[in-house]
């Protein structure tokens, strides 16, 4: 395995999605395999579709993965490995992944999420959004959403928000990925491709801060 590891970006994908599988896999091999194939993906389209099906078959050891980094990986860091899966090309836009968490989410952190977006950019702004949803729940002279107040939007409309939150305030990635590294369980609901994502950016920043 170690020499598999240090050739890593000329590995054949099944070798690299073999990887993944095992159980056994220390987590920093983990997080070769995922950035290797996250490379592949990006460089070579054609693999995509051999790619796309591993995930969606595998995805409940990729979610034990997100758990081991979870544990282990400063929030601060997941936050910053979220941020990043938000922004790639390479994962849904970051209003679908919103949604998706957000439809997993209980009140409190439906309300969480909302009013982050509130915060980054501002009531009045943030209640124009998508045709004015937020406004409408919104109650007169405030500055946040109460979980009852949240949980009156769908996920569609969240959807919506983010992305045109985002479109205006693309630093808003680097607060939703914060905001969601305190909440680890729910990152779990996101799509395989964006965890594979993620977690190929986690390897970069431990590379980075060792």
């Amino acid at each position: 395995v170690p020499d598999l590891l240090a050739h890593a970006a000329q590995t054949r994908l099944p070798e690299l999605l073999a990887m993944l599988e095992d159980q056994e896999m220390l987590l920093q091999h983990r997080l070769v395999a995922s950035s290797a194939i996250a490379r592949l993906a990006r460089e070579q389209l054609a693999l995509r579709p051999a790619i796309s099906t591993f995930l969606q078959r595998y995805l409940r050891y990729i979610i034990e993965h997100v758990d081991q980094v979870a544990q282990h990986a400063p929030p601060q860091a997941l936050g910053a490995a979220l941020a990043h899966a938000f922004r790639s090309d390479g994962t849904p836009p970051i209003g679908n992944m919103v949604g998706q968490l957000f439809a997993n989410s209980n009140p409190q952190q439906q309300a969480g999420l909302l009013n982050q977006i509130l915060a980054a950019v501002g009531p009045s702004a943030a209640s124009a959004l998508a045709g004015g949803v937020l406004g409408r729940v919104l109650s007169p002279h405030s500055s946040q959403l109460s979980p009852d107040q949240a949980a009156q939007l769908t996920p569609e409309q969240v959807q919506a928000v983010v992305n045109d939150a985002h479109a205006s305030h693309p630093g808003l990635a680097d607060q939703l990925g914060d905001f969601y590294a305190q909440h680890a369980g729910l990152i779990k609901t996101l799509g395989s491709a964006a965890l594979l994502m993620a977690m190929a950016h986690m390897k970069e920043h431990l590379e980075g801060s060792s």
